[in-house]
């Protein structure tokens, strides 16, 4: 069985990294913050 913590973790950190990248793009896109 697949270790679903590590799993788990990596999504964690991805979604966390395109949350940060998505809000930059919101900010020098579109101006909002």
């Amino acid at each position: 069985m697949a270790d679903l913590k590590k799993i788990a973790e990596e999504l964690v950190n991805l979604a966390v990294k395109d949350v940060n990248e998505l809000a930059t793009i919101l900010k020098d896109e579109y101006g909002i913050e």
